[in-house]
């Protein structure tokens, strides 16, 4: 069991929270740049990256994991039964962030029949060439 705010949580199938978030906290300690974003901006997700990097310092992983899940809703606060957190890190850690590499896609039909040959979209899966 493991505590937060002052309640017990029995959780399991931690590994992809764990991963997500440890990425985060290295980027975070790591990165000046990503450091002072975060530390300055006071909107979500950057808050509650904020309270979790800090709760890690201060209280350690398990309070940061549990302090995580429950802001975003991953975790029934009032449940006294053992919770899986079976999943993938996209669906309890990365999913909360996408907005923030959020960027504009654009593209040109090469053919002279295409009916729209410039579009342009939004995406936020990040990839190399």
């Amino acid at each position: 069991m493991l505590t937060c705010l002052g309640h017990e949580y029995g959780i399991t199938d931690t590994c992809n929270v764990d991963s997500g978030l440890f990425v985060l906290y290295f980027l975070f300690q790591t990165d000046s740049i990503m450091h002072e974003l975060i530390d300055k901006m006071s909107t979500e997700p950057y808050t509650s990256l904020r309270a979790t990097f800090e709760l890690v310092d201060s209280e350690g992983w398990d309070s940061a994991r549990l302090y995580w899940l429950l802001v975003h809703k991953r975790l029934d606060p009032f449940s006294n039964s053992l919770q899986s957190m079976f999943g993938s890190m996209d669906q309890n850690v990365y999913q909360f962030i996408k907005g923030l590499q959020r960027y504009s896609v654009s593209s040109l039909c090469s053919r002279l029949e295409c009916p729209e040959r410039k579009k342009r979209g939004f995406c936020t899966e990040l990839s190399t060439l």
